[in-house]
């Protein structure tokens, strides 16, 4: 979950993404 994160973009999405990336990996799940 957080080497998603840093992949999206390094760090401006990583705390921005860290909501996204959650909400979207409970729905994927």
């Amino acid at each position: 979950m957080k080497i998603k994160t840093i992949t999206h973009t390094g760090r401006a999405c990583v705390r921005e993404c860290k909501d996204r990336e959650e909400n979207e990996n409970e729905k994927k799940h």
